[in-house]
């Protein structure tokens, strides 16, 4: 098994599951984690992706560990899950755990805090909640790594325009975040509207200024909506956005006054393409008038001001 063999088939698998979330973290080339949080019936998502392709293994839990040990095991319990695969624990206490007698997590949730204390100092707590189903691990939005997504699903009828500039609000800020947590920009938008037929209509732009903040979204995704909108001839269910061909991005040190510093040479190339070659020259090189040097030169021969 080569790993670069099969990248190819772990794009497109992945690729399948960004219909439904914009959060996907693989964990290794055949398995991943999607977020599903946000839909409002994350089991439907479960049973969709399956009909699709039988081969698929999933479980859902609170958790990204909680779902790895359900889906290795088929068991549909936390209580249930054995020993083993009480991953937040390191693999030495897990077998610690089972060498002492505690086979499943029903049987370790039964332990006082008091006694893993007593025999495992550095990990009693996490055990002591791990095994109560505890210990929250959010699910990374690492695929696709070119691109930011978010979307917003609408819950009624959309006959206002305040509720969709609402969506593209909250839709900015989830892109503009991680943009600003990750120093990342990027300059193409891609939009799509979810009718209520299953229609999907897209709009892709690439703007001349690329995007850091959400406040930098906010025109251009208002922009492609005037546009998008007006095709879409049934009530809409969703908008999805995303931001793709992102790169890092090129910050600028604010002066105390808060405005931007900009580059001379830039700033000079700005003026000679407005202005012509001639605009900026170098003071050393400009030559004054004769009847300016001649009086330069008599006061400073005679003193005379």
């Amino acid at each position: 098994w080569i790993e670069s063999d099969f990248e190819r088939d772990q794009e497109k698998w992945l690729n399948s599951l960004t219909e439904f979330s914009d959060c996907i973290e693989p964990e290794e080339q055949h398995s991943a984690y999607i977020d599903v949080s946000g839909h409002p019936n994350p089991q439907h998502v479960i049973a969709t992706i399956k009909a699709r392709n039988d081969t698929f293994r999933m479980a859902s839990g609170d958790s990204k560990w909680i779902a790895k040990a359900l889906c290795e095991t088929g068991l549909q319990r936390v209580t249930d899950l054995p020993t083993s695969a009480l991953y937040p624990a390191s693999r030495a206490a897990r077998e610690r755990l089972i060498m002492l007698g505690y086979p499943t997590l029903c049987h370790v949730a039964q332990i006082p805090l008091s006694v893993l204390q007593g025999q495992f100092p550095d990990e009693a707590l996490t055990i002591f909640r791990a095994s109560k189903g505890g210990i929250h691990q959010a699910v990374e939005p690492i695929f696709p790594r070119d691109a930011v997504r978010a979307r917003f699903r609408f819950e009624g009828d959309v006959d206002d325009q305040l509720v969709w500039d609402s969506a593209l609000k909250q839709i900015a800020r989830k892109v503009g975040e991680r943009l600003v947590d990750q120093d990342l920009q990027g300059d193409r938008i891609l939009m799509t509207i979810v009718v209520s037929d299953g229609e999907c209509l897209e709009l892709e732009r690439t703007f001349s200024k690329s995007m850091q903040s959400p406040a930098s979204l906010i025109p251009s995704l208002r922009l492609m909506l005037a546009e998008l909108a007006a095709r879409a001839k049934m009530a809409p269910n969703e908008i999805r956005v995303a931001l793709l061909d992102i790169s890092s991005s090129e910050r600028k040190q604010l002066p105390l006054q808060g405005t931007s510093v900009v580059k001379p040479v830039l700033a000079m190339e700005r003026v000679r393409t407005v202005f012509g070659d001639s605009a900026i020259q170098v003071a050393s090189k400009v030559s004054e008038p004769r009847r300016k040097a001649v009086l330069k030169a008599w006061q400073h021969a005679t003193g005379w001001m």
